[in-house]
């Protein structure tokens, strides 16, 4: 168990980072520092800690199984270290569309908002004014008046005096 540790330790901060790994062990009390200690020796050295899967690999595995539990606090933690073991923007999109595929649009949307404020602060991805943001979202790949057209396609038709359709 000890050797599992650490390498647990060791690879825990190699992808999340020493300073967020040594916090953890420093904020941890009687109460939750067995459940570190367990989780660092499990997750991270048996299952981080086996070589038969790349860093890179892993991450990008783990994004997409805590994407579809919706946890998105270790989503994001978890985004900034896909990001030092390789992952790129692209594939970080291609992750975001496949837990839109599996586990539906709302939680896709959930971690690009995720992403993309992580790919701000890694200095990554330009951060993008609300004011542009807002258009950008009026614009869909830039075809002008698509929200309206979304709004006047899902509007009830005006109905006759019988409750049908009057037109």
């Amino acid at each position: 168990m000890d050797n599992m540790f650490e390498t647990g330790l060791e690879k825990r901060k190699a992808t999340l980072g020493a300073e967020y790994v040594d916090g953890v062990f420093e904020n941890a009390d009687e109460f939750s520092r067995p459940f570190q200690e367990a989780m660092t020796a499990w997750c991270w050295g048996f299952g981080w800690g086996d070589e038969a899967i790349d860093a890179k690999t892993r991450s990008m595995m783990n994004l997409a199984m805590i994407g579809a539990l919706g946890k998105m606090h270790e989503w994001e933690l978890h985004c900034r270290g896909a990001i030092g073991n390789g992952v790129t923007k692209e594939e970080l999109r291609a992750i975001v569309h496949v837990i839109g595929i599996y586990c539906g649009v709302p939680q896709a949307m959930e971690c690009l908002r995720s992403a993309r404020k992580v790919l701000e602060e890694e200095g990554l991805w330009p951060k993008i004014r609300r004011q542009e943001q807002r258009r950008a979202q009026c614009n869909f790949k830039g075809q002008a008046g698509f929200r309206p057209a979304l709004q006047t396609a899902f509007q009830t038709p005006p109905q006759d005096q019988y409750g049908g359709n009057a037109g």
